[in-house]
This record gives C-alpha cells, sequence and structure tokens, in this order.
C-alpha cells in the first residue's frame, strides 16, 4: 500500500486497555538515520489517528527524539521505517538504551542461530528496515513538534499513563509478507519479560567497573524489569581488605 491506498484500520492495531486514547502500535521496531550520528533505532508506542496517521512517544529525553528536533529545527520531516514482527533479538536491542544499531546488530548476529539479523534499506525508503520483519511501515516525522495530543496508555509500570505532547508520523506506504502476522507487545507483563535482558547487561557492566564480582542476578517483575534488582557478590577476602586498609593507612 502506498499514497492515498494506505490504511493502517487495515491491520489488526488492537487497543491494550479501555482507557486507552485508542489503538497503539506498540511493537515497532522505529529507525531513523541522522546525517551527523547515523542510525538509531527504538520501540516507541504510536497511537492511530487516521488511515495514515499516528502519533510518536518521544516525549522523554531519547536518542529518536534528538533526531526529531534537530529535524524539526531544519524544519523538515524526519524519515523513519517502523518494523513490526522482528527477531526477538533485534527486538530486544532496539530497548538497549544509547547504543548504536550497529553495535546491537553486531550482538544479532553472533546471539542468532539462524544467520545474520543485518538491516536492509526498504525501496522506495532510505531508511534500513529489519529483513525479518512481518510487516514495514515507511513513514516520517512531521516537523509539527510536541504539540498533539498523544495517549493515554495503560504503562508496563502496571499504571495509567497522562496524556502526552508529541509530534505526528505520516505513514506513505505499508509493506508486509504474505499471511503476515501481526504482532502487539501485550502490556504489562511482556515488556517486561523482554527488557530484563537489557537490564541485567547494564547492571553486570556497573558493578564490573565497580570491581564487584556477581555470582548471582535476578531482575524482578515487582520492579518491572527496570528498578529493582537481587544482586548476590562474591565476598572479598578479609586479608585482602586488612591490606588495602594497611597501605592506606601507611
Amino acid at each position: 500500500m502506498e499514497g492515498d491506498d494506505v490504511d493502517l484500520f487495515k491491520l489488526p492495531i488492537p487497543m491494550s486497555s479501555i482507557y486507552d486514547g485508542g489503538p497503539m502500535i506498540t511493537a515497532g521496531v522505529v529507525i531513523a538515520k541522522d546525517p551527523e550520528f547515523g542510525i538509531n533505532s527504538g520501540v516507541y508506542r504510536m497511537i492511530v489517528k487516521e488511515k495514515a496517521l499516528t502519533g510518536i512517544d518521544i516525549v522523554t529525553p531519547n536518542n529518536m527524539r534528538l533526531f526529531a528536533q534537530r529535524a524539526f529545527e531544519r524544519k523538515e520531516p524526519l524519515p523513519i521505517s517502523i518494523s513490526i514482527g522482528v527477531h526477538p533479538f533485534e527486538f530486544a536491542g532496539g530497548g538497549l538504551p544509547r547504543a548504536a544499531w550497529r553495535r546491537r546488530d553486531g550482538n544479532c548476529r553472533r546471539a542468532s542461530r539462524r544467520g545474520r539479523c543485518s538491516l536492509r534499506p526498504a525501496p522506495p525508503s532510505t531508511c534500513p528496515t529489519s529483513p525479518t520483519a512481518e510487516i514495514v511501515l515507511e513513514a516520517e516525522i512531521l516537523p509539527t513538534g510536541w504539540t498533539w495530543p498523544e495517549g493515554r496508555f495503560g504503562e508496563f509500570t502496571r499504571l495509567m499513563g497522562g496524556l502526552h505532547w508529541n509530534p505526528l508520523v505520516r505513514i506513505k506506504a505499508v509493506a508486509m509478507r504474505k499471511d503476515a502476522v501481526y504482532y502487539n507487545l501485550h502490556m504489562p507483563w511482556e515488556n517486561t519479560w523482554l527488557a530484563a535482558p537489557t537490564r541485567y547487561t547494564a547492571i553486570r557492566q556497573a558493578l564490573k567497573t565497580a570491581n564487584v564480582q556477581v555470582t548471582g542476578l535476578n531482575v524482578t517483575l515487582g520492579g518491572c524489569a527496570f528498578w529493582h534488582a537481587v544482586v548476590q557478590i562474591r565476598r572479598a577476602r578479609p586479608a585482602t581488605a586488612r591490606t588495602r586498609c594497611w597501605r592506606r593507612c601507611r
């Protein structure tokens, strides 16, 4: 579907909560390209407003917001692609904070048993897309600024989120596989399962930097995979601690 034929209402985009502001695309890996910073990806919810118009929740500081802000200052739309129904490694990689896609892509290739998870351009878009996607939307973030209501939405925190002010997104084309499967991220539990591995990586790296040896780690459901973890560490040998103290005292 391209141009006037684009109709998001033909896709089975659901509402996750009876209090949601409308149907939401919740599992689209959004990929954008900035002239200076290169390629970035992330997962952002997108409320369907019209058959070819959505919002995008980039009200909080993130790289996609930075890209959109830079395009807004140039008074230009920001071309993006939205890949729905991708390989789980690619989806989890989209949730890694402040990491370049190129690095995530390398991790994905090493982790996947079925081969590469590399990106490819989807004509006529200049933005890369996931080759594993069931559905790909070619779109652009319009230079409207953070002026349009987006939400409300039942968040992964198990609380109802408020109304946000965000840019608009125009959907220019839709491509899909034959008998494509539409994937929707279910809130709140499924989000936790997918976010937890990225938290494990971040926590282990932080503790390694602090020279703490981790023997066990559990990111709990109670903390929604973001705010609470149980960490088991290797106890430092008393002799080592006394030696360090003695050296400092001298």
